[in-house]
């Protein structure tokens, strides 16, 4: 899946032409007259060590029916031996001390990687881009090599057999509509792995790996001329393919009408149902319409499921558990995807609450005020991440570059990313979110409902039922929501008087360039200025004891503490209240509680370092813990274990518990006990004992 920030840090220009390239010390980017594109970027966060990929726009997709799965076969052969590495790829890279190679197989697309590679040593890098262009199209494919990985892969087929692929696995079908992305799996099919000749393997590879498929991605502390030089020296002489065979891009149709599906395994825990609308991506034709799209499916999944968690703290709600989000699927598809759980007989009663939520938030809870209050503090995010510009790490070019090449995405330089985000962010309203949501949820196409269970008597909702409530869901009216977000902090979260402490001591730690303060409290503070994360700071509390100061009777408690911590809310604000007062800031905080001890985690950015330190000692002062939310946390995970079944994994994990681990009472395994032995009063005395006590903690 792409992620939005990864598109914000691209400072360079992107010329289309043969041989295009920026003159830039940094990056060089271009496609050769046989058809290869290479990308070769400078970077600043693995200092001398380089990364190198070879993306080919190729996939099981491209597979004929008797080659089902060849396509992964190949990806194995390429670690076998080629023109350059008899021995085999791996051979030489350990012997040179890198271990970090691998590749993998999509529908789509197949990659190639070899990570962290020392660049001190200019034949070592030139080495690798050997390796490229051997894997490109100069495997040797010797047939007793082909029996090796038949055996390999047929194991890893079969020992990759879960719970989750069995069952995505039949899902697909319906997910995909049938279509060739249902069918050619990248693993393939049982009777092709067990029959498939060299021949055939031979005449995928002839087909498909060739130049004008290809892209060369080099990442690192590198020469970029000098590696730019190499790639042409060797690809160049690469002949390109005369009358190639298409490489055809395959749709999932319609379905005018829902497809149903009962999905029984006796490895199912619990029920539950999914409901997936599969829809197109909109196209991208410009840099705005990529991070418009980003940016719009970012904010709806944080308001749906910021919105789903408050209402999980109502004790009237028929779903134990519930989500709701836009993903991806495959390219050019994204959809929908809704799961929801509930109390045994009530699935219809769940759903219809659940559409009511998701109907709320299209209708009242997505405002102008709320988006606006999301883009500050964004825009905020944004301003850190200016300051990090020298230190992007590979992963992001990476996908850049990628995305260019596979998807024609743009690349665009730094500051025009964030021109056009801030643009978008000052520019989005609700009436763009309601044209955005209306292309995805205003008709019956393509929905996809799947029962979830391990009991094929079980008297799931019918599909006409489940249709029903959606239908009826799309004509449903709620009244106006603004009143929820006119709460704003203005920076402010305390409004009560704090008496200052002193620094009774201070003592300079000189070898690490650091400092050390007593404070009147008796806390010890370590402070260290360090510029690895410009604009941000972390702060971590830390104390010895955890869970090994407590009864063996009261760790069930302390779970829960650590479960419900933040969960009722903050000081005086409700859990709504609060996510409306954080979403202008950026802060991220949590808790921790280990066997010897215990820790509280804050990162912030500078430019909210006055709300992150006012949030961190609420935390400390004010924690809340709401007595009807720890009622529920209980009650639901009893019931849940209640209409659960113990799967083959429970049973092997409990035997292999049994034998590594001695019995203690210490030692609580996860059922009706446990959470019966969970208490209110001992659950916060657990806090305040563990995290109240300033003297304690560094």
């Amino acid at each position: 899946m792409r992620k939005l920030l990864l598109l914000f840090f691209v400072f360079l220009s992107f010329g289309q032409s043969i041989f295009a390239q920026d003159e830039s010390v940094n990056f060089r980017h271009g496609r050769l007259k046989n058809g290869l594109t290479y990308y070769i970027r400078r970077t600043a966060s693995s200092p001398g060590r380089a990364d190198f990929y070879l993306v080919q726009n190729v996939g099981a997709l491209m597979e004929e029916e008797e080659q089902n799965g060849l396509a992964h076969v190949l990806e194995h052969m390429a670690f076998h031996a080629t023109d350059n590495f008899p021995e085999g790829v791996p051979a030489f890279l350990k012997r040179h001390g890198i271990s970090n190679f691998n590749a993998y197989t999509g529908h789509d697309e197949t990659v190639y990687n070899v990570n962290n590679v020392p660049t001190a040593s200019k034949s070592l890098v030139d080495s690798c881009i050997l390796i490229l262009r051997d894997w490109s199209g100069f495997l040797k494919l010797y047939p007793e090599e082909m029996e090796i990985e038949r055996q390999v892969i047929q194991e890893e087929r079969r020992a990759g057999m879960d719970l989750a692929t069995r069952l995505q696995t039949r899902a697909n079908f319906f997910i995909y509509n049938g279509s060739k992305y249902a069918t050619h799996d990248v693993i393939g099919s049982v009777e092709v792995l067990q029959n498939f000749t060299a021949e055939q393997v031979r005449n995928y590879y002839k087909d498909f790996y060739r130049s004008d498929l290809q892209a060369v991605i080099i990442l690192g502390d590198i020469n970029v001329e000098e590696v730019e030089a190499e790639v042409k020296r060797l690809f160049i002489p690469i002949s390109r393919r005369e009358n190639p065979k298409p490489r055809l891009v395959y749709d999932i149709s319609d379905s005018p009408e829902p497809q149903y599906y009962k999905l029984i395994d006796k490895d199912v825990p619990t029920n539950g149902m999914v409901l997936m609308k599969r829809f197109r991506k909109n196209p991208v034709n410009s840099l705005r319409d990529m991070l418009r799209e980003d940016l719009m499916r970012e904010f709806y999944n944080k308001i749906m499921r910021d919105h789903l968690a408050e209402c999980m703290e109502s004790n009237d709600l028929a779903f134990l558990d519930a989500s709701i989000g836009i993903f991806d699927i495959v390219r050019d598809y994204e959809g929908l995807n809704m799961m929801v759980s509930s109390l045994p007989g009530q699935e219809i009663e769940a759903l219809e609450q659940l559409m009511e939520q998701m109907v709320r938030v299209h209708q009242t809870v997505i405002t102008t005020e709320k988006l606006r209050a999301m883009a500050s503090g964004y825009l905020k995010r944004l301003e850190q991440f200016k300051l990090q510009k020298d230190k992007f790490p590979n992963n992001m070019y990476l996908q850049m570059y990628q995305n260019n090449f596979l998807l024609g995405y743009p690349i665009s330089e730094f500051k025009q990313n964030i021109d056009t985000t801030e643009a978008i962010l000052n520019s989005l309203t609700a009436e763009d979110f309601k044209k955005w949501i209306a292309r995805w949820f205003d008709d019956d196409r393509n929905w996809i409902y799947i029962m979830q269970g391990n009991n094929a008597d079980y008297p799931f909702p019918a599909e006409e039922q489940i249709s029903a409530v959606m239908r009826s869901a799309r004509d449903w009216t709620f009244g106006s929501g603004e009143e929820r977000e006119k709460l704003s902090s203005d920076g402010v979260l305390v409004d009560f008087e704090i008496s200052a402490g002193k620094i009774v001591k201070e003592k300079a730690l000189k070898p690490i360039g650091a400092v050390e303060w007593t404070l009147s409290n008796g806390a010890k503070v370590f402070f260290k200025y360090t510029d690895h994360n410009k604009g941000m700071f972390n702060v971590l509390l830390g104390s010895r004891g955890g869970r090994s100061l407590l009864p063996a009777e009261d760790l069930p408690s302390a779970d829960a503490m650590v479960a419900l911590f933040l969960k009722s809310g903050l000081y005086k604000y409700g859990t709504r209240e609060l996510n409306a007062l954080v979403q202008e800031h950026s802060i991220n905080l949590d808790i921790s509680l280990e066997e010897t001890s215990e820790s509280i985690n804050c990162t912030s950015t500078t430019r909210d370092a006055d709300f992150a330190f006012q949030f961190l000692h609420l935390v400390v002062e004010k924690a809340r813990f709401d007595k009807a939310a720890f009622d529920k946390y209980v009650y639901v995970n009893k019931l849940m274990l209640a209409h659960s079944r113990k799967t083959t994994d429970d049973t092997i994990n409990d035997v292999l518990r049994d034998l590594r681990m001695v019995k203690s009472p210490r030692l609580w395994v996860r059922d009706v006990r446990y959470y019966e032995a969970m208490d209110y009063e001992k659950m916060v005395r657990v806090f305040k004992e563990r995290y109240q006590n300033a003297s304690d903690f560094s």
